[in-house]
C-alpha cells in the first residue's frame, strides 16, 4: 500500500509539474526570505543558552508545574525554538539520559507551537504587529494550561549541564534548517496536489496542511486571528511529520500528540473567546 501511493504521488507530482514547481518555488522563496534570517541565528543563540546547575525545591515552579528550574528553562528555550526545533533539542536530552521518555513526551506535546521569531517577526509581517502579539500570549497562556494538566509526570534534571559549544549550536541549527525545508517542499508538493484535485477542501487544506502558508493564506481574511489560531493551534501535518520522524528515541505515539493539538486548539478559541469579552 505504502508503494502504490508512493508511485502515485511521484506520476502525479510528473504528471503536474508546472504547478509543483511553481509551489516549491514560493516555497523556498518564502523559507530564504523570511524563515531562514529569523530562525538560523536564533537557533543557534538559544542552544547556548546555559541551564542552571543548582534548583529551589521549594519555588512556585516546583510545586505548580512539578518541574525544577533547570526545566523550566527548557520550557523557555523550546518557546523560543518553536516546532520542530524545540522537539529535536529535547529529543537530544532524551539521548543524553538527562530525560525519560515520559518526560520528554509531556515537554514535546505542551510546547508545539512556531518559534518566537516566527510568531513575533513573520506573522507580524504578514497580519499586524498586535495580531501577532495577540496570536502569541494566547499560546503561551495555552502552554502553561498544558503544562499544568500534565504535572502528573513530574521533570527534574540533576544531571551536570555542559555548555553547548558554538560549533555545536550551528550543527544542530543546520541540520534543523535542512529537515525543515525538505519537510516543507514535500508538503508544499503534497499541498498543490490536493488543492487539484479536492479544490473545494481548499479552506481546510490550508488550514491544518502546513502552518506558515496557513497563517499567510488567512491573514487578510475578517476572522483572520480566529483561523490562525487553529492553524498554528494544529501545527500543520508538515510539523508532525518533522517531530514524529525526527524523535523516534522518545517514541511518542501519534493519536497522543495529536489529541494535544486538538486540545490546544480548543485552548486557544476559549482564551480568544475571554480577550474579546473583555475587550468588549
Amino acid at each position: 500500500m505504502k508503494t502504490l501511493l508512493l508511485l502515485c504521488f511521484i506520476f502525479f507530482s510528473v504528471f503536474h509539474y508546472q504547478a509543483i514547481i511553481l509551489e516549491n518555488q514560493q516555497t523556498l522563496t518564502f523559507f530564504i526570505e523570511q524563515l531562514l534570517p529569523s530562525l538560523f541565528l536564533l537557533c543557534i543563540l538559544v542552544q547556548m543558552i546555559s541551564l542552571p546547575q543548582k534548583t529551589n525545591k521549594n519555588s512556585f515552579i516546583q510545586k505548580f508545574f512539578h518541574m525544577d528550574t533547570a526545566s523550566f528553562f527548557i520550557i523557555i528555550k523550546a518557546i523560543l525554538l518553536g516546532s520542530p526545533a524545540q522537539s529535536y533539542m529535547i529529543n537530544s536530552l532524551l539521548k543524553e539520559h538527562k530525560l525519560t521518555k515520559n518526560q520528554a513526551h509531556r515537554f514535546i506535546i505542551c510546547t508545539a507551537i512556531p518559534s518566537f521569531s516566527f510568531m513575533m517577526m513573520s506573522l507580524a509581517f504578514m497580519t499586524s504587529q498586535n495580531t501577532a502579539l495577540i496570536v502569541f500570549m494566547i499560546h503561551i497562556i495555552s502552554i502553561f494550561i498544558l503544562l499544568f494538566m500534565t504535572r502528573k509526570t513530574a521533570i527534574s534534571l540533576n544531571n551536570t549541564h555542559e555548555p553547548v559549544s558554538l560549533y555545536q549550536a550551528i550543527s544542530f541549527s543546520l541540520h534543523t534548517m535542512a529537515l525543515i525545508l525538505a519537510y516543507l517542499l514535500i508538503t508544499a508538493s503534497l499541498k498543490t496536489l490536493l488543492l487539484i484535485y479536492l479544490r473545494p477542501l481548499e479552506d481546510m487544506i490550508q488550514l491544518f496542511m502546513e502552518f506558515s502558508s496557513g497563517c499567510a493564506y488567512y491573514a487578510h481574511h475578517q476572522y483572520h486571528i480566529f483561523y490562525i489560531l487553529i492553524c498554528i493551534g494544529f501545527g500543520g501535518f508538515c510539523s508532525h511529520l518533522q517531530i514524529m520522524s525526527g524523535c523516534k528515541e522518545s517514541e511518542l505515539r501519534y493519536p497522543d500528540y495529536l489529541k494535544f493539538r486538538f486540545l490546544h486548539i480548543f485552548l486557544n478559541l476559549a482564551l480568544y473567546s475571554i480577550f474579546r469579552l473583555f475587550l468588549i
